[in-house]
């Protein structure tokens, strides 16, 4: 029950910790309503579609052959 636990939470402190982090630069005035337009922007039309582009590579490497590309 403990590793299962400890398992969930290694999954899922990063993302609730990157939430809280934009949540108090945010209250703090460091971040604006620009940067977060901008930052959007950047992880919706870049970042994300090469991770997509890595994962289907990486997918499709590895079904190809028992050794990875």
């Amino acid at each position: 029950m403990l590793a299962i636990f400890l398992t969930t939470l290694t999954i899922t402190a990063p993302v609730f910790a990157m939430l809280f982090l934009g949540v108090l630069l945010k209250r703090i005035n460091w971040i604006n309503d620009n940067f977060i337009h901008t930052t959007s922007s950047l992880v919706f039309n870049a970042t994300m579609p090469a991770l997509l582009f890595l994962g289907i590579l990486h997918a499709t490497c590895i079904r190809r052959s028992s050794r990875a590309c």
